[in-house]
């Protein structure tokens, strides 16, 4: 959402905490470089960066997972390949 960062490249909500919240369960962020939506990715970085204290804390930093692409607003099939086989890392093969 182009409206979820500020002009100064913060974002509009602590989002590191809303993501700290969902420690130590599994968590993927599957984030382009170049989204007309979204262009500006350095604060989606911030907010796993300061999300990950909190995993580590827990004893769990290989549950957070960022996955960077440049392919835009779409999921490519190896994105979406990458993000399936991360699932059924975490939360177990279901099919």
């Amino acid at each position: 959402c182009k409206n979820a960062v500020q002009a100064n490249g913060k974002m509009l909500w602590d989002y590191h905490e809303m993501v700290s919240l969902c420690a130590p369960r599994a968590f993927l962020a599957l984030e382009p470089f170049n989204d007309p939506y979204n262009p500006d990715v350095w604060p989606t970085f911030q907010s796993i960066y300061g999300a990950i204290d909190v995993y580590k804390l827990l004893g769990h930093p290989e549950r957070l997972g960022l996955y960077v692409h440049g392919d835009g607003h779409n999921t490519v099939s190896e994105v979406r390949q990458f993000a399936y086989s991360w699932f059924d890392r975490f939360l177990g093969k279901t099919h």
